[in-house]
C-alpha cells in the first residue's frame, strides 16, 4: 500500500510540475515525461476530460470538434493499473498553454 502511496506522490508532483510550466516546450517535454512515467510504472491514464471555453466538462476526445480547443480552461485524467484499479488518483486543472499539449495525453 505504502508503494501505490509513493507512486501517487510521484505522479502527483509531476503533475504540479507541469500546472506550473511557463513556457510550450517545456510543457511538452513535461507532458512526454508524465505518459513515460505512468507507462513505465504499468499504469495507465483513464477519463481524461476537459472544460472548453464555455465552462462545459467534455471528454478529451471532444476537443477535435471543439470550435475553439485552443480557449480550453483545464485538463483533468485519472491514473489506473491495467486492471483498472489502484491508484485511481484524479488528477486535475491543468491548463495547458498550448492545447497541442493536451492532445498527447490521447496517444497514451
Amino acid at each position: 500500500m505504502a508503494s501505490d502511496k509513493n507512486i501517487y506522490i510521484s505522479f502527483n508532483t509531476q503533475w504540479n510540475q507541469l500546472k506550473n510550466v511557463k513556457d510550450s516546450k517545456n510543457e511538452k517535454e513535461l507532458v512526454i515525461k508524465l505518459i513515460k512515467s505512468i507507462q513505465e510504472k504499468g499504469y495507465g491514464i483513464t477519463n481524461p476530460t476537459y472544460v472548453d471555453h464555455n465552462g462545459k466538462i467534455t471528454p478529451l476526445t471532444s476537443i477535435f470538434d471543439d470550435k475553439k480547443p485552443e480557449l480550453l480552461k483545464g485538463i483533468s485524467i485519472e491514473i489506473l493499473d491495467r486492471k483498472g484499479i489502484y491508484p485511481n488518483e484524479k488528477l486535475g486543472n491543468w491548463k495547458p498553454i498550448d492545447y497541442k499539449s493536451a492532445l498527447l495525453l490521447l496517444q497514451e
